[in-house]
Protein backbone atom coordinates (compact mmCIF):
# COMPACT_ATOMS: atom_id res chain seq x y z
CA UNK A 1 0.00 0.00 0.00
CA UNK A 2 2.67 2.56 0.67
CA UNK A 3 4.68 1.53 -2.05
CA UNK A 4 1.68 3.33 -4.04
CA UNK A 5 2.66 6.71 -2.92
CA UNK A 6 5.48 6.36 -5.00
CA UNK A 7 4.80 8.11 -8.43
CA UNK A 8 6.69 8.25 -11.60
CA UNK A 9 6.27 10.98 -14.39
CA UNK A 10 6.39 8.22 -17.18
CA UNK A 11 4.31 8.40 -20.84
CA UNK A 12 1.57 6.16 -19.48
CA UNK A 13 1.39 8.13 -15.98
CA UNK A 14 0.97 11.64 -18.51
CA UNK A 15 -1.89 10.21 -20.37
CA UNK A 16 -3.37 8.72 -17.94
CA UNK A 17 -3.76 12.29 -16.15
CA UNK A 18 -4.86 13.78 -19.77
CA UNK A 19 -7.71 11.69 -19.70
CA UNK A 20 -9.13 12.59 -15.99
CA UNK A 21 -8.49 16.32 -17.07
CA UNK A 22 -11.68 17.33 -18.30
CA UNK A 23 -13.38 14.93 -15.24
CA UNK A 24 -11.54 16.61 -12.56
CA UNK A 25 -12.10 20.00 -13.66
CA UNK A 26 -15.76 19.54 -13.62
CA UNK A 27 -15.71 17.68 -10.20
CA UNK A 28 -13.74 20.82 -9.18
CA UNK A 29 -16.13 22.89 -10.61
CA UNK A 30 -19.30 21.62 -9.14
CA UNK A 31 -18.46 20.65 -5.91
CA UNK A 32 -16.54 24.21 -5.69
CA UNK A 33 -20.29 25.90 -6.49
CA UNK A 34 -22.22 23.84 -4.40
CA UNK A 35 -20.20 24.11 -1.68
CA UNK A 36 -19.89 27.64 -1.71
CA UNK A 37 -23.77 28.15 -2.47
CA UNK A 38 -24.31 26.55 0.44
CA UNK A 39 -21.77 28.51 2.55
CA UNK A 40 -23.30 31.42 0.97
CA UNK A 41 -27.14 30.65 2.21
CA UNK A 42 -25.25 30.27 5.42
CA UNK A 43 -23.71 33.70 5.37
CA UNK A 44 -26.44 35.32 4.29
CA UNK A 45 -28.58 33.91 6.84
CA UNK A 46 -25.91 34.32 9.95
CA UNK A 47 -24.79 37.95 8.81
CA UNK A 48 -29.26 38.95 9.36
CA UNK A 49 -29.08 37.31 12.34
CA UNK A 50 -25.45 38.44 13.56
CA UNK A 51 -24.67 41.93 12.26
CA UNK A 52 -21.57 43.53 11.15
CA UNK A 53 -19.91 43.46 14.86
CA UNK A 54 -19.98 39.75 15.40
CA UNK A 55 -18.29 39.53 12.02
CA UNK A 56 -15.60 42.24 12.89
CA UNK A 57 -14.80 40.34 16.12
CA UNK A 58 -14.26 36.61 14.51
CA UNK A 59 -12.39 38.31 12.02
CA UNK A 60 -10.40 39.72 14.88
CA UNK A 61 -9.67 36.43 16.37
CA UNK A 62 -9.10 34.58 13.20
CA UNK A 63 -5.93 36.63 12.28
CA UNK A 64 -3.80 33.86 13.32
CA UNK A 65 -5.54 30.98 12.35
CA UNK A 66 -5.59 32.40 8.78
CA UNK A 67 -1.42 32.26 8.78
CA UNK A 68 -2.32 28.40 8.95
CA UNK A 69 -4.78 27.56 6.43
CA UNK A 70 -2.85 29.29 3.52
CA UNK A 71 0.67 27.54 5.30
CA UNK A 72 -0.79 24.57 5.82
CA UNK A 73 -3.23 23.07 3.68
CA UNK A 74 -2.33 25.66 0.61
CA UNK A 75 1.16 25.71 1.59
CA UNK A 76 3.64 23.30 2.82
CA UNK A 77 1.12 20.29 1.27
CA UNK A 78 1.68 21.28 -2.35
CA UNK A 79 5.13 19.99 -2.50
CA UNK A 80 3.59 16.73 -2.97
CA UNK A 81 1.57 18.26 -5.87
CA UNK A 82 4.28 19.58 -7.64
CA UNK A 83 6.86 16.90 -7.14
CA UNK A 84 7.48 14.40 -10.55
CA UNK A 85 9.00 11.74 -8.63
CA UNK A 86 7.47 11.04 -5.28
CA UNK A 87 8.44 8.31 -2.58
CA UNK A 88 6.85 7.46 0.93
CA UNK A 89 9.69 9.50 2.59
CA UNK A 90 8.58 12.52 1.05
CA UNK A 91 4.70 12.08 2.51
CA UNK A 92 5.73 11.15 5.44
CA UNK A 93 8.57 14.20 5.61
CA UNK A 94 5.58 16.37 4.79
CA UNK A 95 3.27 14.91 7.02
CA UNK A 96 5.48 15.21 9.85
CA UNK A 97 6.16 19.16 9.18
CA UNK A 98 2.48 19.67 8.98
CA UNK A 99 1.95 18.66 12.47
CA UNK A 100 4.60 20.20 13.69
CA UNK A 101 4.08 23.54 12.03
CA UNK A 102 0.18 22.83 13.27
CA UNK A 103 1.25 22.60 16.81
CA UNK A 104 3.18 25.16 17.13
CA UNK A 105 0.50 27.49 15.35
CA UNK A 106 -1.86 26.42 17.57
CA UNK A 107 0.34 27.28 20.77
CA UNK A 108 1.05 31.11 19.63
CA UNK A 109 -3.03 31.23 19.00
CA UNK A 110 -3.24 30.52 23.10
CA UNK A 111 -0.03 32.62 23.90
CA UNK A 112 -1.09 35.31 22.05
CA UNK A 113 -5.05 35.79 22.71
CA UNK A 114 -4.42 38.29 25.39
CA UNK A 115 -1.76 40.43 23.84
CA UNK A 116 -4.11 40.85 20.59
CA UNK A 117 -7.15 41.38 22.57
CA UNK A 118 -5.69 44.19 24.36
CA UNK A 119 -3.95 45.77 21.34
CA UNK A 120 -7.76 45.72 19.87
CA UNK A 121 -9.06 46.65 23.01
CA UNK A 122 -11.80 44.36 22.51
CA UNK A 123 -11.91 41.28 25.32
CA UNK A 124 -14.06 38.87 23.84
CA UNK A 125 -11.35 38.49 21.09
CA UNK A 126 -9.24 36.20 24.33
CA UNK A 127 -11.65 32.91 24.45
CA UNK A 128 -12.74 33.43 21.20
CA UNK A 129 -8.80 32.53 19.78
CA UNK A 130 -8.67 30.41 22.69
CA UNK A 131 -11.62 27.82 21.07
CA UNK A 132 -10.36 28.17 17.32
CA UNK A 133 -7.03 27.61 18.63
CA UNK A 134 -7.90 23.91 17.81
CA UNK A 135 -8.23 25.08 13.75
CA UNK A 136 -4.19 25.00 13.31
CA UNK A 137 -4.44 20.62 13.94
CA UNK A 138 -7.59 20.17 11.99
CA UNK A 139 -5.46 21.97 8.83
CA UNK A 140 -2.14 19.91 9.51
CA UNK A 141 -4.10 16.54 9.07
CA UNK A 142 -6.29 17.49 6.21
CA UNK A 143 -2.67 18.81 4.46
CA UNK A 144 -1.50 15.30 2.62
CA UNK A 145 -4.94 14.18 2.10
CA UNK A 146 -5.95 17.09 -0.09
CA UNK A 147 -2.61 17.12 -1.73
CA UNK A 148 -2.70 13.38 -2.70
CA UNK A 149 -6.10 14.21 -4.02
CA UNK A 150 -4.99 16.72 -6.48
CA UNK A 151 -1.68 15.08 -7.79
CA UNK A 152 -4.18 12.46 -8.96
CA UNK A 153 -6.81 14.73 -9.83
CA UNK A 154 -9.69 12.99 -7.68
CA UNK A 155 -11.64 16.24 -7.25
CA UNK A 156 -14.61 14.01 -6.59
CA UNK A 157 -13.57 13.08 -2.89
CA UNK A 158 -12.30 16.82 -2.55
CA UNK A 159 -15.63 18.08 -3.68
CA UNK A 160 -17.79 15.21 -1.41
CA UNK A 161 -15.59 16.74 1.64
CA UNK A 162 -16.46 20.52 1.36
CA UNK A 163 -20.13 19.82 0.53
CA UNK A 164 -20.71 18.01 3.51
CA UNK A 165 -18.43 20.38 5.51
CA UNK A 166 -20.67 23.38 4.61
CA UNK A 167 -23.80 21.37 5.64
CA UNK A 168 -22.61 20.16 8.49
CA UNK A 169 -20.95 23.40 9.74
CA UNK A 170 -23.72 25.40 8.21
CA UNK A 171 -26.47 23.66 10.30
CA UNK A 172 -24.20 24.29 13.23
CA UNK A 173 -23.67 27.72 12.64
CA UNK A 174 -27.58 28.59 11.95
CA UNK A 175 -28.86 26.29 15.07
CA UNK A 176 -26.56 28.38 17.66
CA UNK A 177 -26.94 31.76 16.12
CA UNK A 178 -31.06 31.29 16.35
CA UNK A 179 -30.24 30.39 20.07
CA UNK A 180 -28.82 33.72 20.68
CA UNK A 181 -24.85 32.64 21.05
CA UNK A 182 -24.02 35.30 18.57
CA UNK A 183 -19.95 35.52 17.92
CA UNK A 184 -19.38 31.81 19.21
CA UNK A 185 -21.76 30.28 16.31
CA UNK A 186 -19.50 31.19 13.98
CA UNK A 187 -16.60 29.94 15.73
CA UNK A 188 -18.13 26.62 16.57
CA UNK A 189 -19.60 26.92 12.77
CA UNK A 190 -15.58 26.92 11.30
CA UNK A 191 -14.56 23.63 14.10
CA UNK A 192 -16.93 21.88 12.87
CA UNK A 193 -16.85 22.21 9.11
CA UNK A 194 -13.13 21.07 9.72
CA UNK A 195 -13.58 18.36 11.73
CA UNK A 196 -16.26 16.92 8.94
CA UNK A 197 -13.40 17.61 6.48
CA UNK A 198 -10.42 15.64 8.13
CA UNK A 199 -12.87 13.03 8.95
CA UNK A 200 -14.14 12.90 5.20
CA UNK A 201 -10.34 12.89 3.87
CA UNK A 202 -8.95 10.59 6.29
CA UNK A 203 -12.10 7.84 5.11
CA UNK A 204 -11.75 8.80 1.52
CA UNK A 205 -7.61 8.35 1.40
CA UNK A 206 -5.95 4.84 1.96
CA UNK A 207 -2.65 6.54 2.57
CA UNK A 208 -2.02 6.42 6.93
CA UNK A 209 1.47 8.48 8.00
CA UNK A 210 4.11 5.96 8.81
CA UNK A 211 8.26 6.70 9.86
CA UNK A 212 9.73 6.96 6.28
CA UNK A 213 10.79 10.62 6.86
CA UNK A 214 14.43 11.46 6.88
CA UNK A 215 16.77 14.26 6.41
CA UNK A 216 17.00 13.54 2.69
CA UNK A 217 13.69 13.89 2.11
CA UNK A 218 13.25 17.27 3.99
CA UNK A 219 15.91 18.42 2.50
CA UNK A 220 14.39 17.48 -1.25
CA UNK A 221 11.42 19.48 -0.11
CA UNK A 222 12.78 22.00 1.61
CA UNK A 223 13.86 24.60 -0.78
CA UNK A 224 10.09 24.69 -2.57
CA UNK A 225 8.75 24.23 1.03
CA UNK A 226 10.38 27.68 2.32
CA UNK A 227 9.42 29.94 -0.93
CA UNK A 228 5.89 28.84 -1.06
CA UNK A 229 5.39 28.83 2.58
CA UNK A 230 7.28 32.57 2.50
CA UNK A 231 4.58 33.22 -0.38
CA UNK A 232 1.97 32.10 1.69
CA UNK A 233 3.32 34.21 4.38
CA UNK A 234 3.36 37.13 2.59
CA UNK A 235 -0.03 36.83 1.06
CA UNK A 236 -1.30 36.60 4.50
CA UNK A 237 -0.05 39.46 5.66
CA UNK A 238 -1.60 41.31 2.59
CA UNK A 239 -4.79 40.37 4.00
CA UNK A 240 -4.44 40.52 7.56
CA UNK A 241 -3.11 43.91 7.89
CA UNK A 242 -5.50 45.94 6.60
CA UNK A 243 -8.26 44.04 9.26
CA UNK A 244 -5.35 44.48 11.90
CA UNK A 245 -5.17 48.19 11.41
CA UNK A 246 -8.73 48.92 10.99
CA UNK A 247 -10.04 46.79 14.18
CA UNK A 248 -7.79 48.75 15.84
CA UNK A 249 -8.56 52.04 14.72
CA UNK A 250 -12.02 51.77 13.58
CA UNK A 251 -13.05 49.12 15.63
CA UNK A 252 -15.22 45.53 14.51
CA UNK A 253 -17.83 46.71 12.87
CA UNK A 254 -15.34 48.64 10.12
CA UNK A 255 -13.94 45.26 10.16
CA UNK A 256 -17.08 43.60 9.70
CA UNK A 257 -17.72 45.41 6.80
CA UNK A 258 -14.66 45.35 5.49
CA UNK A 259 -14.76 41.50 5.83
CA UNK A 260 -17.95 41.91 3.51
CA UNK A 261 -16.43 43.48 0.53
CA UNK A 262 -13.81 40.81 0.78
CA UNK A 263 -16.15 37.82 1.24
CA UNK A 264 -18.46 38.56 -1.58
CA UNK A 265 -15.02 38.98 -3.60
CA UNK A 266 -13.66 35.82 -2.58
CA UNK A 267 -16.97 34.20 -2.99
CA UNK A 268 -16.79 34.79 -6.88
CA UNK A 269 -13.14 34.14 -6.47
CA UNK A 270 -14.15 30.68 -5.15
CA UNK A 271 -16.86 29.83 -7.48
CA UNK A 272 -14.99 31.20 -10.51
CA UNK A 273 -11.62 30.40 -10.39
CA UNK A 274 -10.71 28.33 -7.68
CA UNK A 275 -11.97 25.13 -10.22
CA UNK A 276 -9.70 26.20 -12.89
CA UNK A 277 -6.97 26.46 -10.72
CA UNK A 278 -7.32 23.67 -8.74
CA UNK A 279 -6.26 21.54 -11.73
CA UNK A 280 -3.59 24.32 -13.45
CA UNK A 281 -1.06 23.29 -10.43
CA UNK A 282 -1.13 19.46 -11.58
CA UNK A 283 -1.48 20.54 -15.38
CA UNK A 284 1.58 22.85 -15.46
CA UNK A 285 3.70 20.20 -12.73
CA UNK A 286 3.21 18.22 -15.51
CA UNK A 287 4.39 20.31 -18.78
CA UNK A 288 6.92 22.28 -16.83
CA UNK A 289 9.06 20.94 -19.37
CA UNK A 290 7.32 21.73 -22.24
CA UNK A 291 7.66 25.34 -23.55
CA UNK A 292 4.93 25.46 -26.28
CA UNK A 293 2.37 23.32 -24.39
CA UNK A 294 2.64 25.38 -20.83
CA UNK A 295 2.23 28.37 -22.86
CA UNK A 296 -1.07 27.19 -24.50
CA UNK A 297 -2.29 25.82 -21.52
CA UNK A 298 -1.37 29.28 -19.73
CA UNK A 299 -3.59 31.37 -22.53
CA UNK A 300 -6.35 28.98 -22.45
CA UNK A 301 -6.92 29.48 -18.56
CA UNK A 302 -6.58 32.96 -18.60
CA UNK A 303 -9.02 33.11 -21.35
CA UNK A 304 -11.70 30.78 -19.22
CA UNK A 305 -10.84 33.20 -16.08
CA UNK A 306 -11.97 36.54 -18.04
CA UNK A 307 -14.63 34.64 -19.64
CA UNK A 308 -16.22 33.58 -16.40
CA UNK A 309 -14.81 36.26 -13.98
CA UNK A 310 -15.05 39.93 -15.84
CA UNK A 311 -19.00 39.95 -15.95
CA UNK A 312 -18.98 38.48 -12.64
CA UNK A 313 -17.00 41.37 -10.57
CA UNK A 314 -19.10 44.03 -12.59
CA UNK A 315 -22.26 42.96 -12.57
CA UNK A 316 -21.34 42.62 -8.58
CA UNK A 317 -20.52 46.24 -8.54
CA UNK A 318 -23.34 47.33 -10.30
CA UNK A 319 -26.20 45.21 -8.73
CA UNK A 320 -24.54 45.93 -4.94
CA UNK A 321 -26.76 48.72 -3.96
CA UNK A 322 -29.73 46.09 -4.33
CA UNK A 323 -27.57 42.84 -3.48
CA UNK A 324 -26.26 43.74 0.19
CA UNK A 325 -29.38 45.31 1.69
CA UNK A 326 -32.02 42.38 0.20
CA UNK A 327 -29.72 39.53 0.70
CA UNK A 328 -28.20 40.58 4.06
CA UNK A 329 -30.89 43.34 5.77
CA UNK A 330 -30.36 46.96 6.35
CA UNK A 331 -27.69 47.20 9.38
CA UNK A 332 -25.32 46.42 6.21
CA UNK A 333 -25.99 49.29 3.73
CA UNK A 334 -22.84 51.11 4.75
CA UNK A 335 -20.98 47.82 2.97
CA UNK A 336 -22.10 48.67 -0.44
CA UNK A 337 -19.42 51.02 -1.30
CA UNK A 338 -17.09 48.32 0.21
CA UNK A 339 -18.36 45.87 -2.07
CA UNK A 340 -18.72 48.10 -5.42
CA UNK A 341 -15.16 49.30 -5.00
CA UNK A 342 -13.20 45.59 -4.34
CA UNK A 343 -15.57 43.86 -6.86
CA UNK A 344 -13.04 45.63 -8.94
CA UNK A 345 -9.43 43.71 -7.80
CA UNK A 346 -11.15 40.97 -9.29
CA UNK A 347 -10.74 41.73 -12.37
CA UNK A 348 -6.61 41.80 -11.75
CA UNK A 349 -7.10 38.39 -10.17
CA UNK A 350 -8.72 36.92 -13.35
CA UNK A 351 -5.59 37.80 -15.41
CA UNK A 352 -2.67 36.85 -12.30
CA UNK A 353 -4.57 33.76 -10.68
CA UNK A 354 -3.12 31.25 -13.44
CA UNK A 355 0.28 33.57 -13.33
CA UNK A 356 0.47 31.87 -9.19
CA UNK A 357 -0.31 28.50 -10.28
CA UNK A 358 2.21 28.44 -13.37
CA UNK A 359 5.06 29.61 -10.93
CA UNK A 360 4.39 26.85 -8.42
CA UNK A 361 3.78 24.48 -11.18
CA UNK A 362 7.18 25.04 -12.75
CA UNK A 363 9.04 24.89 -9.06
CA UNK A 364 9.36 29.52 -10.16
CA UNK A 365 8.63 29.75 -6.25
CA UNK A 366 11.30 32.56 -6.36
CA UNK A 367 9.83 34.86 -8.29
CA UNK A 368 6.10 34.24 -6.82
CA UNK A 369 7.60 35.59 -3.50
CA UNK A 370 9.27 38.50 -4.72
CA UNK A 371 5.99 39.75 -6.49
CA UNK A 372 4.89 39.38 -3.27
CA UNK A 373 6.76 41.12 -1.25
CA UNK A 374 6.13 44.18 -3.45
CA UNK A 375 2.73 43.88 -3.26
CA UNK A 376 3.51 43.79 0.64
CA UNK A 377 5.46 46.52 0.50
CA UNK A 378 3.13 48.75 -1.11
CA UNK A 379 0.33 48.35 1.20
CA UNK A 380 2.00 50.82 3.81
CA UNK A 381 1.85 53.86 2.31
CA UNK A 382 -1.57 52.69 0.93
CA UNK A 383 -2.98 52.30 4.48
CA UNK A 384 -1.31 55.24 5.89
CA UNK A 385 -2.90 57.31 2.96
CA UNK A 386 -6.40 55.92 3.04
CA UNK A 387 -7.10 55.11 7.07
CA UNK A 388 -8.25 58.44 8.01
CA UNK A 389 -10.75 58.08 5.54
CA UNK A 390 -12.57 55.05 6.59
CA UNK A 391 -12.71 51.64 4.87
CA UNK A 392 -13.94 52.86 1.52
CA UNK A 393 -11.36 54.69 1.17
CA UNK A 394 -8.66 51.49 2.56
CA UNK A 395 -10.50 49.49 -0.31
CA UNK A 396 -10.10 51.84 -2.85
CA UNK A 397 -6.47 52.09 -2.61
CA UNK A 398 -6.20 48.78 -2.38
CA UNK A 399 -7.51 48.12 -5.88
CA UNK A 400 -5.73 51.04 -7.17
CA UNK A 401 -2.45 49.48 -5.70
CA UNK A 402 -3.29 46.38 -7.42
CA UNK A 403 -4.16 47.84 -10.78
CA UNK A 404 -0.63 50.20 -10.73
CA UNK A 405 1.52 46.80 -9.94
CA UNK A 406 -0.20 44.72 -13.02
CA UNK A 407 2.01 45.78 -15.23
CA UNK A 408 5.18 44.26 -13.12
CA UNK A 409 3.18 40.83 -12.95
CA UNK A 410 3.02 40.63 -16.74
CA UNK A 411 6.75 41.95 -17.04
CA UNK A 412 8.02 38.82 -14.82
CA UNK A 413 5.72 36.91 -16.95
CA UNK A 414 7.30 38.12 -20.25
CA UNK A 415 10.96 38.64 -19.36
CA UNK A 416 11.69 35.95 -16.40
CA UNK A 417 8.95 33.22 -17.20
CA UNK A 418 9.84 33.84 -21.24
CA UNK A 419 5.80 33.75 -21.76
CA UNK A 420 4.45 35.70 -24.84
CA UNK A 421 2.24 37.90 -23.78
CA UNK A 422 0.35 39.09 -26.73
CA UNK A 423 -1.21 35.84 -27.91
CA UNK A 424 -1.91 35.20 -23.88
CA UNK A 425 -4.06 38.67 -23.74
CA UNK A 426 -5.58 38.44 -27.28
CA UNK A 427 -8.29 36.36 -26.50
CA UNK A 428 -8.73 38.87 -22.80
CA UNK A 429 -9.87 42.16 -25.64
CA UNK A 430 -13.04 40.69 -26.61
CA UNK A 431 -14.33 39.45 -23.48
CA UNK A 432 -13.33 42.92 -21.50
CA UNK A 433 -15.51 44.73 -24.49
CA UNK A 434 -18.51 42.26 -23.65
CA UNK A 435 -18.47 42.63 -20.21
CA UNK A 436 -18.20 46.40 -20.56
CA UNK A 437 -21.55 45.97 -22.79
CA UNK A 438 -23.34 43.82 -20.12
CA UNK A 439 -22.19 46.60 -17.68
CA UNK A 440 -23.77 49.30 -19.11
CA UNK A 441 -27.03 47.40 -19.94
CA UNK A 442 -27.25 46.59 -15.88
CA UNK A 443 -26.72 50.08 -15.03
CA UNK A 444 -29.23 51.07 -17.88
CA UNK A 445 -31.99 48.66 -16.57
CA UNK A 446 -31.44 50.12 -12.93
CA UNK A 447 -32.10 53.23 -13.86
CA UNK A 448 -35.50 52.64 -15.65
CA UNK A 449 -36.65 50.63 -13.22
CA UNK A 450 -35.50 52.65 -9.90
CA UNK A 451 -39.25 53.24 -8.81
CA UNK A 452 -39.27 48.99 -8.52
CA UNK A 453 -38.88 47.30 -5.75
CA UNK A 454 -35.28 45.64 -5.03
CA UNK A 455 -35.89 42.26 -5.27
CA UNK A 456 -37.75 42.64 -9.11
CA UNK A 457 -35.18 45.60 -9.78
CA UNK A 458 -32.39 42.71 -8.55
CA UNK A 459 -34.22 39.84 -10.44
CA UNK A 460 -34.08 42.21 -13.75
CA UNK A 461 -30.80 43.01 -13.48
CA UNK A 462 -28.74 39.39 -13.39
CA UNK A 463 -31.19 38.44 -16.58
CA UNK A 464 -30.93 41.81 -18.67
CA UNK A 465 -26.97 41.28 -17.92
CA UNK A 466 -26.61 37.49 -18.70
CA UNK A 467 -28.29 38.73 -22.01
CA UNK A 468 -26.54 41.50 -22.93
CA UNK A 469 -23.07 39.82 -21.73
CA UNK A 470 -24.00 36.25 -24.00
CA UNK A 471 -24.83 38.39 -27.14
CA UNK A 472 -22.33 40.45 -27.03
CA UNK A 473 -19.89 37.55 -26.93
CA UNK A 474 -21.48 35.93 -30.31
CA UNK A 475 -20.52 39.17 -31.52
CA UNK A 476 -16.73 39.26 -30.23
CA UNK A 477 -16.02 36.06 -29.28
CA UNK A 478 -17.42 33.74 -31.29
CA UNK A 479 -14.97 31.22 -32.44
CA UNK A 480 -13.56 31.37 -28.13
CA UNK A 481 -16.92 30.41 -27.35
CA UNK A 482 -16.82 27.32 -29.83
CA UNK A 483 -13.06 26.70 -28.90
CA UNK A 484 -14.43 26.49 -24.51
CA UNK A 485 -17.20 24.09 -26.39
CA UNK A 486 -15.05 21.61 -27.94
CA UNK A 487 -13.16 21.31 -24.72
CA UNK A 488 -16.34 20.90 -22.76
CA UNK A 489 -18.09 18.26 -25.20
CA UNK A 490 -14.96 16.51 -26.58
CA UNK A 491 -12.56 16.49 -23.28
CA UNK A 492 -9.88 17.85 -25.41
CA UNK A 493 -6.83 18.57 -23.12
CA UNK A 494 -6.43 22.31 -22.24
CA UNK A 495 -3.14 22.57 -23.32
CA UNK A 496 -4.01 22.72 -26.91
CA UNK A 497 -4.85 25.85 -28.90
CA UNK A 498 -8.08 27.46 -28.59
CA UNK A 499 -8.88 29.89 -31.84
CA UNK A 500 -8.55 33.72 -31.32
CA UNK A 501 -12.05 35.71 -30.31
CA UNK A 502 -12.91 38.02 -33.42
CA UNK A 503 -15.74 38.05 -35.91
Amino acid sequence: MRAAVRIAAGKGVVLNLRSRLPSALAWSAVGTWLREGMNFVVFGLLARILGPEAYGLVAMAMVVAALAQISLVDGIGTVLVQRRDLEPGHVDTVFWLLIGTGGAIALAMWLLAAPLARFYGEPAVTPLMHLLSALPLLYALAGVQVAQLKRELLFGALALRGILAALVGGAVGVGLALQGYGVWSLAWMFLAQWTVQVLVLWTASPWRPGLAASRRHLADIAAYCTHTVSTRGVQYAEQQIPRLVIGATLGPAAVGLFTMGWRLLEMLSVLLLMPINQVALPLFSRVQDQRERLERALASLVQLSALLAFPAYLGLAAVAPDLVPVLFGARWAAAVPVVQIMALMGLQWALTYGLGALMAGTGETRWRLWLNLVNLAALAPVLLLSLPHGTTAVAAAMVLRGLLLLPLNLHVLRRQLKVRLRPLLSGVWPIALASLVMLVAVLGWRHLTAAEPAPLRLAGAVLVGALAYGLALLLLARPMLLSFAGVALAGRHPDRPLRRAGP
